[in-house]
């Protein structure tokens, strides 16, 4: 709510701005939770003028001077006692916004949109593969022949490159890292030191003059907002890396492009790339044309083959599998509420670290996994799991919403949020999800009957809960619940392009390299 009043604040025409104080929106609430209404879960929401849920009526006790009908804010959110719902009626923000989500039935995905991808949004964790991954009899043979290579040679190469590194001793403890390992002691596990450890993360914590593509970048302040988008510039996104190098060898970057489709030129072997301007306006806006002779599509699991169904549907011959074969990678969030510490565990504003009444950083986003990957047996018995900080921009939010959901009084004085611990869980789902494209809207969609259902979820769950309870908490887990029909949402989607030996079961090579045409054969102009 911050954030939204921030953004948006001077819409505010006839309220005083103290009705969107955090008691006074929790009355709100609760008002139109006791009133019947068309959503299951919906108990609050700001712009009482957009739906007829969302006025007052007889019966309902009526807030804010009897909530007149004055257009406040023009946004919607509305929260739900099992997991936000940020959409109600059609897109909202603008088509270059720092997230992209995606709303369904099964399964959500929340993506990052700009220039770095997704490493803009996500929580800089460079942790590997267990080795198990690699054996699977789904890759293609040159790819399992190549596997010890690409861990060693190919692998280096990245990790020299977005230079992962634990939280320093340096730096100042972190309560949440305390109560993590508190929490592991739940587990009969030997080897505590093999299991439970710091992550690897793409954050620098040092000042750099110029980082090693000549990029300058200051060190971490540990605010806690990396999901946010780093406004320090410390975080190792692509832009700091990859994307600056590329620049200084001549590649030409452009931003608020959207890549529709790609088609063979009929008289040579180029490639016409068709794109669209993400502008302002209500109008538009037609499609414009390059040639390329090679084209590398980066654009993430539901970006490129997104790209790639349009393309499909626009006459381009790649194979039918493209779309199938999608994965949520196993992912859950759960939380322990109002515990018996403090775990510090909410993004703050860089401008409160600093100054006589500064606050305490939380540290990064994620530091350290309960690693419980373990050698040999089924993988879908394989998890991890994380500690997780949400932005100071959705604290007021996060702060409500799991307050709702582990069905406690308001928490007014916030000190149970101040006790309470966010877990970011990665396990093995079945990859049985399918991306479709539909010609109607010129958008996709994401299927993935009964995910929630299959077995890595619940093994998840009940692990967390084991964790909560050892911390003294009360275990939430709000979106994976039978009233949701135990929905999951996911921050790595993955899938879309599946590899395999030919078209006929795959979309892409080992190599990455589309089969393309009626044989299916591979192409070497097109890669992902």
């Amino acid at each position: 709510m911050r954030f939204v009043v921030g953004s948006h604040g001077y819409l505010l025409t006839s309220f005083d701005q103290e009705w969107l104080q955090a008691n006074k929106l929790q009355e709100y609430a609760s008002a139109v939770y006791e009133k019947s209404h068309a959503l299951g879960n919906c108990w609050g929401f700001v712009d009482g003028t957009v739906r007829a849920i969302c006025r007052p009526e007889k019966n309902q006790k009526t807030v804010y001077n009897g909530h007149k009908r004055v257009h406040a804010l023009k946004y919607q959110s509305v929260i739900a006692a099992n997991g936000l719902i940020a959409n109600l009626f059609g897109p909202i923000g603008k088509p270059y916004g720092l997230y992209e989500i995606y709303l369904g039935e099964h399964v959500s995905v929340l993506q990052g949109c700009g220039l770095g991808g997704g490493s803009l949004i996500n929580a800089n964790v460079g942790l590997d593969a267990e080795p198990a991954v690699y054996h699977k009899p789904d890759w293609p043979e040159a790819f399992m022949s190549d596997v010890e290579n690409m861990l060693k040679t190919d692998r280096k190469h990245v990790t020299d490159m977005l230079k992962p590194t634990p939280y320093p001793d340096s730096y100042p403890a972190l309560d949440k890292i305390e109560r993590m390992q508190e929490g592991f002691a739940a587990f009969d596990i030997e080897d505590l030191d093999k299991h439970f450890y710091k992550t690897p993360i793409y954050v620098t914590f040092e000042d750099k003059e110029r980082n090693h593509v000549g990029v300058p970048q200051p060190k971490c302040t540990a605010c806690g907002n990396c999901c946010g988008g780093c406004n320090v510039g410390a975080k190792n996104t692509l832009n700091m890396n990859y994307i600056a190098e590329a620049k200084v060898y001549g590649a030409e970057i452009y931003t608020k492009i959207e890549v529709m489709s790609i088609a063979r030129e009929s008289n040579s072997n180029e490639w016409l790339v068709h794109y669209k301007h993400l502008v302002k306006g209500w109008f538009e806006v037609a499609e414009q044309t390059i040639r390329a002779g090679h084209v590398i599509l980066g654009a993430g699991a539901l970006g490129s083959t997104k790209i790639l169904l349009r393309s499909k549907e626009r006459g381009l011959n790649i194979s039918r599998t493209i779309g199938t074969r999608f994965s949520t990678n196993g992912d859950m969030p759960a939380f322990s509420y109002d515990g018996t510490r403090e775990t510090n565990s909410i993004g703050v504003k860089t401008k409160d670290l600093i100054g006589p009444d500064k606050k305490v950083a939380p540290g990064p986003c994620i530091t350290t996994v309960m690693d419980l990957r373990r050698q040999g047996g089924k993988l879908v018995d394989n998890f991890v799991i994380e500690d997780g900080t949400p932005p100071s921009s959705v604290g007021l939010v996060y702060s409500i919403g799991l307050t709702v959901a582990a069905k406690k009084g308001l928490d007014i004085t916030h000190k149970a949020m101040k006790k309470s611990l966010a877990f970011l869980c990665m396990s093995h789902d079945d990859a049985s999800g399918k991306i479709t494209y539909h010609t109607k809207t010129d958008d996709i969609s994401v299927s993935y009957k009964d995910v929630g259902y299959e077995p890595n979820f619940k093994i998840v769950n009940e692990a967390t809960r084991k964790v909560t309870e050892k911390l003294g908490g009360t275990f939430v887990n709000p979106l994976w619940s039978e009233h949701l029909g135990k929905s999951v949402i996911t921050v790595h989607p993955l899938g879309g392009c599946p590899m395999a030996e030919s078209g006929k079961t795959g979309v892409v090579n080992h190599a990455g390299q589309i089969f393309e045409g009626k044989d299916c054969s591979c192409d070497w102009c097109v890669s992902i």
